[in-house]
């Protein structure tokens, strides 16, 4: 699941290339007769197909909910570019699917002002799986509002990994939608950089509302910022593969929408992970530290009688202390529990476990938090309790 990750500067590089050669060999939506994709007299050149670059720059004619026939078309590359793009719609009957490249892409470049939507169901053949940059502005607002710039329906990763990025170019505020089912025996992999801003200003979210069953893992490596988050509809939102999460600028924020949420992924983190919201969360699967250092846990919801669930059941989990041996000193192998506001709490159901010597477990708040340990504890690391107005029961 790292083949993005290490080569982050080719995938913008080729997507750049996309854009920058759109205007000289693209094929450009003029909806100059109605919305059907598979008629030459819409496009500036012919109906783009497998190898082509389908660009979206104008307003159409008025036709932007385009229909593809009720069919599967082939695709390499769709771009949206400069301000005059309408907020188009690709995708109006059963059966209208677009079926990319390997390593084909979709580019929305950051001078696009409306939101594009892809209805259609996306599929990605593989080997290698599938380039997205969302550059769309969601105009710095709050977590939960403003524009999201780019959507989809149901996604078939058949192979490789579907690689979204968030704010490619340095933008600091921007939303992706994954409202669909996405299947398939493919990864998929969160990406959004530190730059554009300083690490606390960079607000991207991911919405994911399908009940999605791929196979493959999923990797985070998104900074959130202080008003953006991973927003969860669904109780599965990753699929069924592990999730790994990487710190990127900021530990990573999740947020349960329409009600309380149960995942029930493992996860490895090379990062901390942030919890907020209105809504109850519960993480039933494993948790481990991927490497010698510290991570934290961290909730942070506010409304009254919300929690963060560590473990389904007493003793249902497992949560792998890190092995600080590797990095030479106390203190950075401990996993971290902060509960941070005091109408919410933690309730621990998971049991630590020891992975090595040197470990610890801290439980802690920064404003009167309430952490409830259920399960019986067999681990031998040092356990520390402090850090703010905390109260552990046990």
């Amino acid at each position: 699941m790292t083949m993005f990750s290490s080569s982050r500067t080719s995938v913008g590089a080729i997507l750049v290339t996309i854009a920058v050669a759109t205007v000289a060999c693209g094929q450009t939506w003029t909806g100059s007769i109605d919305n059907d994709w598979t008629k030459s007299g819409n496009w500036d050149s012919g109906v783009p197909g497998s190898g082509a670059i389908a660009s979206f720059q104008n307003a159409g004619n008025g036709n932007t909910n385009i229909s593809l026939g009720g069919s599967a078309q082939p695709i390499g590359n769709l771009v949206f570019q400069t301000a005059s793009a309408a907020a188009y719609t690709i995708g109006q009957l059963p059966g209208d699917s677009l079926s990319f490249d390997d390593l084909g892409g979709i580019l929305v470049d950051s001078t696009v002002t409306n939101p594009q939507t892809i209805n259609a169901s996306v599929q990605i053949p593989g080997p290698n799986g599938m380039l997205v940059v969302n550059n769309v502005s969601n105009g710095g607002a709050l977590v939960g509002t403003g524009l999201v710039g780019l959507t989809f329906g149901d996604v078939n990763i058949g192979g490789g990994i579907l690689s979204i990025t968030n704010g490619q170019d340095g933008t600091a505020t921007t939303a992706t939608a994954l409202n669909g089912d996405i299947s398939g025996p493919g990864a998929l992999d969160l990406f959004a950089p530190s730059g554009g801003g300083s690490a606390g200003t960079t607000n991207n979210n991911f919405l994911i509302n399908g009940n999605n069953t791929y196979s493959g893992g999923t990797l985070i490596q998104a900074n959130t910022g202080s008003q953006g988050s991973i927003q969860i509809g669904t109780d599965s939102p990753f699929g069924t593969g592990k999730v790994h999460n990487v710190f990127q600028g900021n530990s990573v924020e999740f947020r349960a929408v329409g009600g309380t949420h149960t995942i029930p992924n493992d996860f490895d983190l090379d990062g901390g992970m942030n919890f907020a919201g209105e809504n109850s969360i519960v993480l039933a699967g494993d948790i481990a530290i991927a490497s010698g250092t510290t991570r934290t846990i961290f909730n942070k919801m506010t409304a009254t009688g919300t929690t963060l669930t560590l473990g389904a059941t007493p003793g249902s989990s497992v949560i792998y202390l890190g092995n600080p041996s590797s990095n030479g000193g106390d203190d950075v192998g401990r996993v971290v529990i902060l509960q941070a506001n005091s109408g919410s709490r933690m309730i621990v159901n998971a049991t630590f476990q020891d992975v090595g010597t040197g470990s610890a477990v801290r439980f802690g708040s920064s404003n009167g938090g309430h952490i409830v340990i259920n399960a019986p504890q067999t681990y031998t690391s040092e356990t520390q309790i402090g850090g703010g107005e905390a109260t552990v029961e046990f």
